[in-house]
């Protein structure tokens, strides 16, 4: 019995779908004639061609738009233009399907991209406006509020390996309040500017012609980050007057340290440690032109180490840009990048004076402990130079 009530209420549908479609009669075929509440074929100069409903000599109905170029608009038609519920195909892959308004996108879309995006939510004049979601190809993912094409306002964006930024928005970046929440749960509470977060009170402090930077006194920092490179340059550009360094840290990600001893390298600046500079700090430390160490400031060393869970996840997020067909591919590279790595470290050291025999040492020291020099090593090393 149910299978025959879906026959009938099918059939049914099929009855009125027919019957809409062919509810208009053919438009007349008088090149004078006025096509009005018909149905007709026009073929344009241009290539283009439309097939479905008039009225009053104008596009109006449901009705298929067919350009020359390949791209292709199905759906309601008033007064000449997209107007209603439409899908467009793009010859080159792209597809909307969503609310016209005057021949442009406006309402509830969706609008799938050829390389695998996909935008869900809100248009306004042809551009994303409202709230939407848009997930990437690459696994990312945004939820939330957009202006003229932008993210724009509330939202949350979520990264393919877990990390998760839940706050404010500005032109597509980071900008206002916010929670960034890493892969290992660790929670970042601030304010961010054009995608970049600000720091925290207390991590840098300019006193006269000194800049302090101190990742172990300040709430909610525990390493030295990529932030923390773009804050410094922010500081330098509008503190001309900064001539030393003083740091306090034990360590953070070695790329970002890197990118902050450029920035000193390129300002001429001394670096001096008051209480302990430890792991990645000291490619931060031997940036400086004249180094110092305060009465009981420790410096050390250990050769770096990247833990499992950090390695998978690169693997994962990474394999299909750099094209790994599995992960003993992955770990030949990882093999190769190890070395070039521990060589341009190494070429560092001996750039910034230290002795050969020492850079050695540091490159050898326990991964899992802390090697820490006294300052008669240090200075024979060309870790200090006064």
């Amino acid at each position: 019995m149910q299978h025959k009530t879906f026959f009938i209420l099918a059939l049914i549908s099929f009855i009125s779908v027919f019957s809409h479609a062919s509810a208009l009669p053919a438009c007349p075929s008088e090149s004078d004639a006025i096509w009005h509440n018909c149905q007709g074929t026009f073929s344009f100069t241009d290539g283009d061609k439309y097939v479905g409903e008039y009225q009053n000599n104008e596009m109006h109905g449901q009705g298929t738009y067919t350009y020359l170029d390949g791209d292709k608009y199905v759906g309601e038609f008033k007064k000449d233009l997209f107007n209603g519920q439409g899908t467009y195909t793009y010859a080159d892959g792209d597809k909307y399907v969503g609310e016209y308004q005057n021949d442009v996108r406006h309402g509830q879309g969706t609008y799938t991209y050829a390389d695998g995006d996909k935008y869900v939510g809100e248009y306004q004049n042809d551009v994303r406006h409202g709230q939407g979601t848009y997930t990437y190809a690459d696994g990312d993912k945004y939820v939330g509020e957009y202006q003229n094409d932008e993210m724009h306002g509330q939202g949350t964006y979520t990264y393919l390996d877990g990390e998760e930024y839940l706050g404010e928005f500005k032109k597509d970046l980071f900008n206002g309040q916010g929670i960034l929440t890493s892969p290992d749960k660790t929670v970042i509470t601030g304010t961010w500017k054009d995608g970049i977060l600000q720091p925290q009170e207390g991590l840098f402090n300019v006193v006269g012609n000194k800049l302090y930077f101190d990742t172990e006194n300040t709430m909610g920092v525990d390493e030295i980050n990529f932030n923390h490179a773009d804050n410094l340059f922010d500081i330098l550009k509008s503190n001309n007057q900064i001539q030393t360094l003083i740091l306090n840290s034990e360590g953070g990600m070695t790329n970002a340290a890197i990118d902050i001893a450029d920035l000193v390298i390129d300002a001429g600046l001394d670096t001096h440690v008051e209480e302990n500079c430890l792991s990645a700090c000291v490619t931060i430390f031997l940036a400086g032109n004249n180094r110092s160490l305060a009465l009981g400031g420790k410096i050390g060393f250990h050769k770096g180490y990247w833990e499992a869970s950090n390695i998978k996840s690169y693997y994962i997020n990474n394999k299909k840009d750099e094209k790994w067909a599995d992960p003993f591919e992955f770990a030949s590279w990882l093999y190769e990048d190890t070395q070039s790595d521990v060589f341009k470290a190494f070429e560092y050291l001996l750039e910034r004076g230290v002795k050969a025999g020492f850079a050695i040492k540091t490159l050898k020291a326990d991964s899992d402990g802390m090697w820490k020099p006294r300052r008669s090593e240090l200075l024979l090393g060309g870790i200090l130079t006064q």
